[in-house]
């Protein structure tokens, strides 16, 4: 009911069903990651991140938390331009990809925030291993590295044109197919 409410606009109403859920089933996962999307889809990654860093105390193994945190870290990066959040979310990406259960979509969503660390940081041969480590789990299309081995797995529509080039002009980057 919660998500639903939040979908239709009313997030004070969502927020207390959030609360009536947790009082009901205290430090439940999944009551945590609901509110934790909720939070991040609403456009407040601080709340986000506290609500996913909370969930991992009870649930430490839990790969949505952690790619809640992740994500939670991407968007605040993404609004902010705070390296220091895109660099936790690497980490967080990193350690959700490294546990079971992981989603499909995250591969996606770390390959992102790959693609922005490489447009910061030129030659970062410690970051392309760790890549050509994560990625190798994961489906194997959109940008294609012939020195990894290895494809990110990106929608290139997200790209936008500016960030579709600089990705085309990293050393060692091939881009398969194109922008629409």
């Amino acid at each position: 009911l919660a998500i639903a409410l939040g979908k239709a606009g009313q997030n004070d109403q969502a927020l207390d069903e959030f609360a009536t859920a947790d009082r009901l089933a205290p430090r439940n996962l999944d009551v945590y990651l609901g509110l934790g999307r909720f939070l991040d889809d609403a456009g407040l990654p601080d709340q986000a991140r506290e609500t996913f860093t909370e969930a991992l105390t009870f649930a430490p193994d839990s790969s949505p938390a952690r790619a809640g945190l992740a994500e939670a870290y991407w968007e605040d990066y993404k609004l902010t331009r705070n390296v220091n959040h895109l660099v936790l979310a690497l980490s967080n990406f990193e350690a959700a990809l490294a546990l079971k259960n992981v989603e499909p979509g995250l591969y996606s969503a770390y390959a992102e925030c790959v693609l922005d660390r490489l447009l910061q940081k030129d030659g970062d041969a410690a970051l392309e291993a760790k890549l050509e480590r994560t990625l190798a789990q994961g489906p194997q299309d959109g940008l294609h590295l012939p020195e990894l081995g290895v494809a990110l797995p990106v929608d290139l529509g997200h790209l936008g044109h500016e960030r579709f080039q600089a990705v085309q002009g990293l050393p060692g980057v091939g881009v398969v197919g194109g922008l629409d």
